[in-house]
């Protein structure tokens, strides 16, 4: 599910048209905290608008899978990359230096869009942008260095309360406006604590989103932020609730989140 976003991917479209028309490869840097829906955004616009303009292909890498110790394999992340654009693992070189070179050789004639997920320092991002086309990069914070170098920033904030509520009423068709405007102020608009705390109700088919309202406002799950975050751990069974013996198995809820193929 995914709702209200329009600011922030006509921000993405308009960079991504911008920075298209230009010989020199471009960087969107796209931030958020925890939850909040950087990557289905950027997600969203690749169906939406960004596929079309680099036709040539697209590359997606999340940088946690590569993360050892707070350092990214970017040798191992390249390795990758290179056997997406058709080069033979027989052939991939070993060291980073020769792999960055084998990369910009490879992808030199193409115009590709290259997706990387959970930037934290500038040099991971740095080393993995196109020879042409775009880099779009998500993470929970803005990197001052990569806005000197001319990236440019889409803040991705927490829902507005017409927003949330809206989200919530799509996942709880029953819920009184009124009672999901609370859960969302309650979530602080995190997208994801908002699906925690539906999907906690949905296991407890005897209850309803009044209690969730009641438990959040007890402190049950406590309120803001860290409630946003003791929400996901309830929903995902890192405690348990004082309710318990739901009648039957978990109503069907739609998923709003997912993220971009690989592709050559």
């Amino acid at each position: 599910m995914f709702v209200n976003r329009t600011e922030e991917l006509a921000g993405l479209r308009d960079a991504a048209l911008a920075l298209a028309a230009d010989p020199e490869p471009g960087v969107v840097m796209v931030v958020g905290v925890t939850g909040v829906g950087e990557t289905q955004l950027v997600a969203q616009a690749v169906r939406r608008e960004l596929t079309r303009l680099f036709a040539d292909g697209q590359l997606y890498v999340d940088l946690e899978d590569h993360r050892r110790d707070g350092a990214v394999d970017l040798a191992a992340v390249l390795g990758g990359f290179l056997r997406a654009l058709g080069v033979h693992k027989d052939y991939v070189p070993g060291g980073l230096a020769e792999r960055t070179a084998l990369f910009r050789s490879v992808a030199g004639p193409l115009r590709l869009l290259v997706k990387v997920d959970n930037v934290q320092h500038a040099p991971e991002a740095r080393a993995l942008v196109p020879p042409q086309g775009l880099l779009v990069v998500t993470g929970r914070r803005a990197l001052p260095s990569l806005l000197m170098d001319g990236a440019v920033l889409i803040d991705v904030a927490p829902l507005d309360e017409a927003a949330g509520t809206e989200l919530v009423r799509r996942w709880c068709a029953d819920a009184d406006e009124g009672t999901a405007a609370d859960v969302v102020r309650l979530c602080a608009g995190h997208p994801l604590a908002l699906r925690a705390a539906v999907e906690w109700l949905a296991a407890r088919s005897q209850l309803t989103l009044d209690d969730v309202v009641r438990d959040l406002t007890a402190g049950r799950y406590g309120t803001g932020d860290d409630g946003a975050r003791e929400a996901m751990g309830v929903a995902m069974g890192a405690s348990g609730g004082s309710r318990t013996g739901a009648r039957g198995g978990p109503r069907s809820i739609r998923s709003c989140w997912g993220r971009p193929s690989i592709s050559g």
